[in-house]
């Protein structure tokens, strides 16, 4: 378990470096002359990532008891994060949804907005895509 929270705080440093440099960055756009990004969120987006934090909620349930009924994880990066209990099952789903939120602020921070909202739309699609093949796994293999 200790390996699951060790790999979880390296990436959120990571990403919490990469977050910090971004919001330095007014004083990067006064200096370059770069238009300012556009700080609000549209309404949809907000509705998109609660959609999208309910999808991953629902499938790091369904992961954990796929995985306790002894079905195997077939990522392999969330592989040593399955495994390492709860608590590396809530890191593997932080650090997918923060992967896509990035993603999309760092889009939408150079003016991206179109192309952030479609990845947004398809995260939320595959996800739940992914779900959807969980429960039906879940509902004909993998029983105690």
């Amino acid at each position: 378990m200790g390996y699951a929270f060790r790999l979880a705080a390296i990436l959120s440093i990571l990403l919490g470096t990469i977050g910090a440099s971004l919001a330095q960055s007014s004083s990067f756009v006064q200096e370059n002359k770069f238009p300012e990004a556009s700080t609000r969120t549209p309404t949809e987006a907000k509705i998109e990532f609660v959609a999208f934090a309910a999808e991953v909620a629902a499938d790091g349930v369904s992961t954990r008891l796929l995985y306790q009924r002894g079905c195997g994880e077939n990522d392999p990066i969330a592989r040593p994060l399955v495994r390492a209990g709860v608590g590396g099952e809530v890191a593997a789903s932080f650090l997918g949804f923060a992967a896509v939120g990035g993603a999309w602020a760092i889009l939408r921070h150079t003016h991206h907005e179109r192309m952030a909202q479609w990845m947004l739309r398809t995260a939320v699609a595959g996800e739940g895509i992914n779900d959807a093949r969980q429960f039906d796994v879940m509902a004909t293999q993998c029983h105690e």
